[in-house]
């Protein structure tokens, strides 16, 4: 197989590969596979981008992952929330500022190691709590007992 990932991601027309279904959907396995669990997705206004989403988010889970889905967000917050929130990943759906059939997929797994020792320092000076992840029609959402946040 070549290789998928140039420099920022894997960039195509929407449903032709390497952005088909079949790709995509060994890609959103490939994922878990390398050890990341804990999966953030977020994406931009492309009509794709739904069903793009759809598709990574099945692999991830049938392949035993977890996902949550930050909606329409921005890569920065992405890559934020993937670094300071219990991720092992983010993926954010997105082709910039390419035509609009065209879409892309950042993966933002080799930023997360990078921000590796950072995460350490924010968890040592947590309050302890637990916090639990999920996706809601408005985006991400942070619960707490007694608390709903939305990111």
């Amino acid at each position: 197989m070549r290789e998928l990932f140039g420099t920022d991601g894997v960039r195509g027309i929407a449903g032709e590969y390497p952005l088909d279904l079949s790709t995509l959907y060994k890609l959103g396995k490939a994922v878990v596979r390398s050890g990341k669990r804990s999966i953030l997705i977020g994406r931009d206004t492309r009509a794709s981008g739904l069903w793009i989403e759809n598709v990574l988010q099945q692999a991830i889970l049938w392949q035993g992952g977890m996902v949550t889905l930050a909606d329409v967000i921005t890569t920065p917050g992405v890559a934020i929330l993937s670094r300071d929130v219990p991720f092992d990943a983010g993926i954010v759906i997105s082709a910039s500022h390419n035509p609009y059939q065209d879409n892309g997929i950042k993966d933002l797994l080799q930023q997360r190691n990078q921000t590796d020792g950072r995460r350490r320092r924010v968890d040592r000076r947590g309050s302890g709590r637990r916090f639990e992840f999920r996706s809601s029609s408005t985006g991400c959402q942070r619960s707490e007992p007694g608390r709903d946040h939305h990111l």
